[in-house]
C-alpha cells in the first residue's frame, strides 16, 4: 500500500509450504527509498498450515475418465488416450502411479471463479499443483460445474500434458 500524500508505503509479504513459513512487514518511506520500520518474521505463530494434501485427495477422489495426452519422451512427441483415476490418494496416469502424499518440495491450490459470459458460480473451478521431491511435477485442474479435466505430469525426461472429462 503507497500513500503517495505522506510519502510512505507499507509492505506485507509471506511466503508458506510443507518447508517454510516466513513473513516479512516493512514500512518505508517512497523518495528517497528508505526503511523505516522493518520485521522479519512480521507475522508469528499461531496460523496453522493448511491440509492442502487432504483437501485435494477430497476433490479428486473417485476421478476417473480417460484423457487425450501429448506425451514426450526421449524428445520423441506422440498422442495418446490413457485412463487417469484418483482413489485413495493415489493417482494413476497411464502406466504412472503415485500418491498425492509423496514428500513435496511445494504444493498449492487454487478455487476459481469462471464465467463465460453470466455469473459463476463460487469456487467453480480448482487447480493443484505439487513438485514432488524426487523431482516429479504433477497438476490437475478440474470444473466443478463440467466434467473438465486437465492434467499434467512430469518426471524423468517424461512429460504428459492431458485434457477430457471425468467420468
Amino acid at each position: 500500500m503507497v500513500d503517495t500524500s505522506i510519502n510512505w508505503r507499507f509492505e506485507i509479504s509471506t511466503a508458506r509450504s510443507s518447508t517454510t513459513n516466513a513473513s516479512t512487514a516493512q514500512v518505508s518511506q517512497n523518495s528517497p527509498l528508505t526503511k523505516i520500520v522493518g520485521c522479519n518474521p512480521g507475522i508469528t505463530g499461531g496460523i496453522p498450515q493448511p491440509n492442502i494434501v487432504g483437501l485435494v485427495a477430497n476433490l479428486l477422489q473417485g476421478t476417473t475418465g480417460t484423457l487425450s495426452c501429448t506425451v514426450t519422451q526421449n524428445a520423441v512427441t506422440s498422442t495418446q488416450n490413457l485412463n487417469f483415476a484418483v482413489n485413495g490418494g493415489q493417482v494413476t496416469l497411464g502406466g504412472v502411479s503415485f500418491a498425492l502424499t509423496d514428500a513435496r518440495i511445494s504444493d498449492s491450490v487454487l478455487a476459481n471463479d469462471v464465467s463465460s459470459g453470466g455469473a459463476a458460480p463460487a469456487d467453480s473451478t480448482f487447480a493443484y499443483s505439487a513438485i514432488y521431491s524426487n523431482s516429479a511435477v504433477f497438476s490437475a485442474g478440474r470444473s466443478v460445474t463440467s466434467k473438465s479435466l486437465i492434467v499434467t505430469y512430469g518426471s524423468g525426461g517424461t512429460s504428459y500434458s492431458c485434457l477430457g472429462n471425468r467420468q
